[in-house]
């Protein structure tokens, strides 16, 4: 049994089977040892073999199998042998509810496993901690484990992840803060929510008792990101060589990917001893992003020495950015069957709905797909969404197992644009969970535009004390509120304070917006010199709202002039003369 063990811990499989045939009398261990070399080496459809050769399979081989399709993502296998278990231990309700939480499933699919559980321990609190964390809900994560009779090491650091991906950094700190103990973990995990502020980062990576790769690839990838490679490079070259190992070669080289700079990552990628599938995932995904999908090809075909699913994705997806459907056709049909997972179908559909194909994107996704997750679920219903598909979007999302974030900011916004204010409000207020700018935007626009100016104004007001900045699509908004609710001078002081409280320069539409105040409120002179100074040549639309203003204060005179050179502007418009008449 012990040399079995240690063929089976080297990886030397075929050897650890022989061991295993020539043993006289098998007790349970030898089968289990033998499990678990399989196991440990991959080959899972062995593992299960073995199993059901076992002349009396214990509890303990029921849970080494049940954790290895647990660990490995298979939940459809993992439910299936924890439905046919003899037995059912806590080992048992762990791995099952560990395997729904680290798969994609939302928090609803893993609560229920958690609730139907016959007794809880610390593993399976922390299971559920982790599950409800990764989702970004600091409230949810607070009140599990503020129910907690037992928290370890993950329970905080947990709690701590939890406001970090809020983005409320200080109560990320006060928890860290409070922690009984720290382990290297917990103080990466904090280096983590200061990604973003590179001083903090800088003086908690300078106090930390101990560091490990993980935390030196950290700060070298904020670095990057930050846009500074060369600290990036200098962090890299200060660490100890015994740190040094493969995460660390790859973060310095997506930091100088990070920055375009392709010549000194490939120059990293030759300095490597070992190259793995995340360094060329890396390069081609830079390729992409900076348009060069024919070169990201050439990579793939010709250079990398590993693929993975998600390097053919990535080129898939370049092409589909790229409004070239039939290339991203032909990668998707190079990957070889056994090795399209979801993220290689998810890139394939979200290639054709990219180029408005939404009937071919339905087919590949509905038909097609053997396996859909919420990221997979949530792209199709953003997809029809976009496309103004209220009715196919909604009947998507209703055929969900469960809605995560990315759904609910999806129903969101299916709400806005079918005018329904007060669900959407209803939504913005109660369900979206991380309200970023889009949907801040969302909610500010479609009251702007449905004539309720003072709610627009009112919420734009509530934005700024959540300390979110404003961009050029607030301000249209905010100055569209102001124009529709006659209020011009306001509407003036923040046109004039937006490049100094802001940092946003006029565009065309704020400008357009400006002449649209003007005109209603039946200052046609001021309007006219507006247009006159212009820092472009004014736009179709900005004669088109001077017009509008002209009809409305009965400027015939200005109002000809106006359609005239609104039609000139775009001949196949109607609109001037109608609004003329």
């Amino acid at each position: 049994n012990t040399l079995m063990h240690s063929y089976g811990r080297c990886g030397c499989v075929d050897e650890a089977r022989r061991v295993f045939d020539a043993i006289p009398q098998r007790n349970p261990f030898s089968w289990n040892i033998l499990a678990t070399a399989y196991i440990h080496n991959g080959f899972l459809q062995e593992a299960k073999r073995v199993l059901d050769r076992m002349p009396q399979p214990s509890a303990v081989s029921w849970n080494l199998m049940l954790a290895a399709y647990s660990r490995e993502g298979l939940t459809a296998e993992a439910r299936a042998m924890f439905d046919s278990m003899p037995e059912l231990n806590s080992m048992a309700w762990n791995s099952i509810l560990s395997g729904y939480a680290h798969t994609g499933h939302c928090v609803a699919e893993v609560l229920t496993v958690f609730q139907r559980m016959p007794g809880h321990d610390v593993i399976s609190w922390n299971t559920l901690l982790l599950a409800i964390s990764e989702t970004g809900d600091a409230g949810g994560t607070k009140r599990v484990f503020d129910g907690m009779a037992q928290r370890t090491l993950v329970s905080w650091t947990c709690a701590m992840q939890a406001n970090a991906r809020t983005g409320d950094v200080v109560a990320a700190r006060d928890v860290f803060d409070k922690m009984p103990l720290r382990d290297v973990v917990a103080w990466t995990a904090m280096l983590q929510a200061y990604a973003q502020d590179l001083d903090s980062l800088e003086a908690l990576f300078r106090v930390m008792p101990q560091r490990d790769a993980a935390s030196w690839s950290l700060v070298i990838t904020a670095y990057g990101e930050g846009g500074d490679a060369w600290k990036a490079k200098h962090t890299f070259d200060a660490m100890p060589g015994s740190s040094r190992n493969l995460s660390c070669w790859n973060a310095l080289c997506h930091a100088y990917l990070y920055n375009g700079q392709l010549a000194e990552a490939g120059g990293v990628l030759h300095r490597m001893s070992k190259r793995d599938v995340v360094a060329w995932n890396g390069m081609l995904s830079c390729c992409v992003q900076r348009g060069e999908v024919e070169t990201a090809e050439a990579l793939l075909r010709d250079t990398l020495p590993e693929r993975s699913p998600v390097s053919w994705s990535t080129v898939v997806c370049g092409y589909a950015q790229s409004r070239k459907l039939d290339d991203a056709r032909e990668i998707f049909h190079g990957l070889p069957a056994s090795e399209r997972d979801v993220v290689s179908w998810t890139a394939l559909f979200h290639a054709c709905a990219l180029n408005n194909r939404l009937d071919e994107a339905a087919l590949v996704f509905f038909r097609d797909m053997p396996d859909k997750n919420h990221v997979s679920w949530n792209a199709m219903a953003a997809a029809y969404a976009r496309a103004g598909h209220t009715a196919e979007a909604k009947a998507v999302l209703e055929q969900m197992p469960c809605h995560d974030v990315v759904a609910l900011t999806v129903i969101f916004h299916l709400a806005v644009q079918s005018g329904r204010l007060e669900h959407a409000r209803s939504l913005f207020d109660n369900v979206v969970p991380e309200k970023d700018l889009v949907a801040w935007n969302a909610m500010i626009g479609a009251y702007a535009q449905n004539g309720q100016g003072d709610e627009a104004l009112l919420l734009y007001r509530e934005m700024h004390i959540q300390g979110m900045d404003p961009d050029d699509v607030t301000m249209s908004s905010i100055l569209a509120a102001h124009s529709r609710l006659g209020q011009v001078e306001q509407g003036r002081s923040h046109f004039v304070a937006m490049p100094m409280d802001h940092g946003i320069t006029p565009s065309e539409e704020h400008y357009a917006c400006m002449v649209d105040a003007l005109g209603r409120s039946g200052q046609l002179v001021a309007a006219e010199e507006l247009l006159a100074t212009f820092p472009f040549h004014p736009s179709y639309v900005a004669w088109g709202s001077f017009l509008a203003g002209c009809r409305i204060n009965q400027d015939v005179a200005r109002g000809e002039r106006a359609a005239q050179i609104a039609a000139v502007l775009d001949p196949s418009k109607c609109a001037p003369y109608v609004l003329l008449s």
